[in-house]
């Protein structure tokens, strides 16, 4: 009988493990699935709101800039949720204008992405007739066999010769023989330097400083630098993965072609923006496919981005000569007036006033439906 009692006693013990493991296990389950559940919704409310940003960009771009009676404007999408939506991975976006009148006008957009909805708004103004040039070039623009978009006004002297409908100027085009490249005081960069390396420089590791060379300046693969490199002679980014935060100013030839990660970020102090590239010779970016690049290129002579596939640049570049940007697949170049503002030592040119939107009011807030 004792052992019976015993093996009673045992089984009733298993089986209230199980039913508590099970118990447990179910618990886990839940919990996991729920914060499953909490970590998609999160992801896609931010995906909704970088939607509702980007459709808000690409209102002013597309609708308003350059528009000078708001008050006929009527919204491509329809009302939310319903009309003919605008795409944008990886959601949707619909507009709507409220409060019209000819010279201001509230944007609202609305997004969505999967079951997560945000809104954004924002007061749109009129404050000038200034074209937003996101390319400027004293020849011509070519962007033959290339495929990508050019979001911002493109201003000429001679003439644009475009693959389209594969390359899509979000913008209009002007074409003036008369048009003067603003000019740039190289000087106001050199004194900028607090040292001086003689002779011809080559980096091999990460650098940081504002540095004078009196000779020619090669980036090694690799390397981060950090700060102003100011150059008498050529510059050449020589490897691959070549990060540059701050400037880059070369008295003779720029080039980074043939590589892979370069990535040029100009840096902004209060109201001073400084260039990513500037040079006196030709600025070359031939077949450097995945470039990130942020801040106005300036050059003398010719800009090349051909054959630069993946290349998103944001800023304004400005040629001399030519620019071209043959046979560059998936490309996106965004004008931004922010990076035009306070240059040092930019200055004239003719049609290069950036402002022609004023800004306020940007609210966000969560629908009711």
């Amino acid at each position: 009988m004792k052992n019976l009692n015993q093996k009673g006693m045992m089984l009733v013990a298993v089986v209230l493990g199980m039913l508590l493991f099970g118990a447990m296990g179910a618990t886990i389950s839940y919990l996991v699935a729920n914060n499953l559940a909490d970590s998609n919704e999160d992801l896609q409310s931010s995906q909704a709101f970088y939607v509702a940003e980007s459709g808000m960009q690409y209102v002013q771009m597309n609708q308003l800039n350059g528009d000078t009676n708001f008050t006929d404007n009527i919204s491509p999408t329809g009302a939310p949720f319903g009309g003919t939506p605008i795409s944008m991975s990886p959601g949707q976006f619909w507009i709507e204008y409220l409060n019209k009148q000819t010279q201001s006008v509230t944007v609202r957009i609305t997004s969505k992405v999967g079951s997560a909805v945000r809104v954004i708004e924002q007061n749109v103004g009129q404050s000038g007739t200034g074209r937003q040039y996101v390319t400027m070039a004293g020849g011509n623009l070519n962007a033959n066999n290339s495929s990508g978009n050019i979001y911002g006004d493109v201003g000429l002297k001679g003439q644009a010769n475009l693959n389209q409908p594969a390359t899509v100027v979000h913008g209009n085009i002007y074409q003036d023989p008369t048009i003067q490249i603003p000019t740039l005081d190289f000087n106001v960069y050199k004194n900028m330097c607090t040292s001086t390396y003689s002779g011809n420089k080559t980096f091999s590791s990460n650098y940081s400083g504002n540095l004078c060379v009196t000779g020619n300046a090669t980036i090694n693969a690799n390397v981060t630098y950090t700060g102003l490199l100011y150059a008498n002679g050529n510059v050449t980014i020589s490897g691959n993965n070549v990060i540059v935060n701050g400037t880059i100013i070369s008295e003779g030839n720029f080039a980074a072609d043939n590589r892979t990660g370069l990535q040029l970020t100009a840096q902004s102090s209060n109201s001073q923006h400084m260039p990513a590239v500037a040079s006196k010779g030709n600025l070359s970016l031939k077949n450097s496919d995945g470039m990130h690049v942020t801040g106005v290129l300036w050059d003398a002579g010719n800009i090349d981005l051909s054959n630069s596939d993946n290349m998103i640049y944001t800023g304004s570049f400005m040629s001399g000569g030519n620019a071209n940007i043959n046979s560059a697949n998936n490309m996106s170049i965004t004008f931004s007036a922010d990076l035009m503002a306070g240059v040092p030592g930019l200055s004239g040119g003719g049609g290069t006033q950036t402002g022609s939107l004023s800004l306020s009011g940007w609210k966000t807030y969560a629908p009711w439906w």
